[in-house]
């Protein structure tokens, strides 16, 4: 008897499922509309943190003079 999962327009807590099925060896479909990852992942909160975090460091980078070899 095999297991089936299906996952449809998943958020974080989804992929985490989906994961977690898939390590227990439970066959997992995930339905996305658009992207898969959705608005956070591909245009709102990730993105915008990544710019926010690089900036950060050439920040730090350029008050204490730390080019690493470059």
């Amino acid at each position: 008897m095999s297991k089936r999962i299906v996952i449809i327009s998943p958020g974080p807590g989804g992929y985490v499922a989906a994961a977690r099925a898939a390590q227990r060896r439970v066959e997992v479909t995930v339905i996305e509309k658009e992207n898969v990852g959705g608005t956070c992942l591909n245009s709102e909160y990730v993105p915008s943190k990544i710019m926010q975090t690089t900036a950060h460091m050439w920040k730090i980078r350029i008050r204490y003079r730390i080019w690493c070899g470059y």
